[in-house]
């Protein structure tokens, strides 16, 4: 599995930047390098840096 892209801090980053006026929907995933039992950590470290995101 895996993502080609910058990450999730570069994603947060981009979002704090920019003003939505819309719904924004988000596909998160583990690491390349993750194992499958550790996957759960990666999932819920991407969770609670775009939960952090003020509602605007």
């Amino acid at each position: 599995m895996g993502f080609n892209n910058k990450g999730v801090d570069h994603l947060v980053e981009r979002i704090k930047k920019t003003r939505l006026d819309c719904v924004l929907g988000i596909s998160i995933g583990k690491n390349f390098d993750t194992s499958n039992e550790d996957a759960l950590k990666d999932y819920l470290e991407c969770l609670k840096r775009f939960m952090s995101l003020p509602i605007m």
